[in-house]
């Protein structure tokens, strides 16, 4: 398979899991959450800092930066799937 072949098909299957996994995020901790892509830094997610506001963002989520009006993050298993994009 082409190298851009294969990297389109591992973007297409990221997306349409994103969708499933922003989904699930969002059903089991109650708060809205976006899903973001940036090459360099690839999928992470970004919560409205007011949806968090008086409670503790659960221990799933990692490498916590607050940027303004929103918390940016990841977790385990984006990092696994980020992995994906760049072998």
């Amino acid at each position: 398979m082409h190298t851009s072949t294969a990297l389109s098909s591992v973007v297409r299957f990221l997306y349409h899991a994103s969708g499933q996994f922003r989904l699930t995020m969002t059903e089991e901790y109650e708060f809205r959450l976006e899903l973001k892509y940036e090459s360099a830094r690839q999928f992470y997610i970004r919560i409205p800092a007011c949806e968090i506001e008086g409670r503790d963002l659960p221990p799933i989520f990692t490498n916590v930066i607050r940027r303004k009006k929103y918390i940016e993050c990841s977790t385990l298993e984006l990092m696994k799937r980020n992995q994906k994009v760049t072998q």
